[in-house]
């Protein structure tokens, strides 16, 4: 039996759904127990939303597709980021996370557009996705 990479994503984003229903419901429950869970569930949608328009290519634009979806992954690390600083009661300045999400969206547009270049976009996804995540230790 061989399964197609469509059914695949599909199975990926039902379980995404079922990820972002669960988060919103113990973000509903305990919003004003933990703080930075609403970081949490931001992080969930977005991851939902990135993995949908993966697979939605070819029925939404290129740009949807490939530049927002992987700029909505980076945004929702960020996110989850923030939301374990909360969480922890470690507040810092996000302006270095924001500045490189806008430069992780240019970069990466410009290597779909600009300059077609796969393997040096797969640089950049694995350079800046696990960033924000560094500077939590």
């Amino acid at each position: 039996m061989i399964i197609d990479l469509r059914t695949v994503f599909l199975i990926y984003v039902i379980a995404n759904a079922l990820c972002v229903i669960v988060m919103t419901s113990l973000w509903l429950h305990n919003r004003k127990r933990f703080p930075g869970i609403t970081f949490w569930v931001i992080d969930f949608v977005l991851q939902f939303i990135a993995v949908l328009l993966v697979l939605l290519r070819g029925t939404v634009p290129d740009f949807a597709s490939m530049v927002l979806a992987n700029t909505f992954v980076v945004g929702g690390t960020v996110a989850l980021y923030i939301g374990l600083e909360r969480f922890v009661g470690k507040q810092s300045s996000q302006m270095h996370n924001y500045a490189m999400i806008g430069v992780f969206m240019i970069v990466h547009a410009y290597l779909t557009y600009g300059y077609p270049n796969l393997p040096l976009r797969n640089i950049t996804w694995y350079c800046l996705s696990p960033l924000p995540l560094l500077f939590l230790f």
